[in-house]
C-alpha cells in the first residue's frame, strides 16, 4: 500500500491500497501532495468500513466480443475462423455480463464440448 510515481520523472502519482474485500486497488491521482491525502482518505475510509470501490459497469459479453471483432476484424488473416469462434461464445455467454463470467464456467465450456473455434472437420481428426 502507499503511494507511487509509475514513470519516475512523470509527475503523474498513483495510489494502491487494499479494500475491505481485500482486493488491491489502484487509482490514478496527479501531485504528490494530493496522492498523500487520498492515500490516508482511503485508509481510514477502510478502517471504517465506507470504502465501497470503484463502480463497476455492467456490460454485457455480446457487447464487447462485437467491439472487439469491429476493432481487429481487418487485420485478421483468417476472420471467417475468427467470427465463428465470437458467435460460438456468444451463444455460451452472450446475455451475462462480463463480471459474472468466472474462470470455472469457462474451463467446463472447455472441457465438456467441442473446441470453440475449429472447424468440425479438425474436431473429428483429433480425436483419434
Amino acid at each position: 500500500m502507499g503511494v507511487f510515481e509509475r514513470d519516475r520523472g512523470s509527475g503523474v502519482w498513483w495510489v494502491r491500497y487494499t479494500g475491505s474485500d481485500g482486493k488491491i486497488h489502484r487509482e490514478r491521482v496527479g501531485s504528490k501532495t494530493l496522492a498523500k491525502q487520498i492515500y490516508a482518505k482511503r485508509k481510514t475510509q477502510v478502517r471504517e468500513q465506507h470504502f465501497v470501490g470503484p463502480q463497476r459497469q455492467h456490460v454485457l459479453f455480446s457487447v464487447t466480443v462485437d467491439k472487439y471483432v469491429l476493432r481487429k476484424q481487418n487485420g485478421w488473416r483468417s476472420p471467417a475462423l475468427w467470427l465463428r469462434c465470437a458467435k460460438r461464445w456468444k451463444e455460451r455467454f452472450g446475455n451475462r455480463t462480463l463480471a459474472s463470467i468466472t474462470r470455472a464456467d469457462i474451463q467446463v465450456r472447455l472441457n465438456n464440448s467441442e473446441p470453440a473455434c475449429l472447424p468440425p472437420a479438425s474436431i473429428a481428426n483429433s480425436r483419434f
